[in-house]
């Protein structure tokens, strides 16, 4: 067996919400460092094959999360949690959720296996999103709203 050790770059890119630098590994797995903004928040998503684990490294985030079945059953709620500096939330393919950093923003450590097949369901800066889910998506998100005023 011949076995290395190699170097290579992270890339940056820029996101409405702040910015995340991403990297790939000899694994299938990558990994990114996500900055998100005071106050900003990223779009509500999911994705139909990516698993991710998130580590939030500093701040606080409200991160507004479902089940898979938020799609298919009537009693399926959309509900809050909040993360703080070295909370871990595990998500898995076809769980929509969104993250609002508080206000000193947030660092995010996310590790996945680099799968993609995004689905945009609820957007603040104009990207395209899948009307039929985020039509569902709102009605439970509502409902959320209205139980906790």
């Amino acid at each position: 067996m011949n076995r290395s050790i190699w170097l290579s770059n992270s890339q940056l890119i820029e996101k409405p919400w702040g910015y995340e630098r991403q990297w790939t590994t000899m694994l299938p797995l990558g990994g990114k460092v996500l900055y998100i903004n005071s106050g900003a928040k990223t779009s509500m998503k999911m994705f139909d094959t990516k698993d991710e684990v998130l580590f939030v490294q500093q701040g606080e985030l409200i991160a507004t999360i479902a089940d898979e079945n938020i799609f298919s059953s009537e009693q399926a709620v959309v509900r809050q949690v909040t993360i703080t500096s070295g909370s871990v939330l595990n998500i898995q393919a076809g769980c929509p959720y969104q993250l609002e950093a508080s206000k000193s923003g947030a660092i995010v450590i996310e590790i996945s296996n680099q799968q993609s097949g995004c689905t945009r369901i609820e957007d603040d800066y104009g990207r395209a999103i899948d009307g039929e889910k985020a039509l569902l998506i709102k009605e439970k998100l509502e409902r959320l709203t209205n139980d906790c005023n």
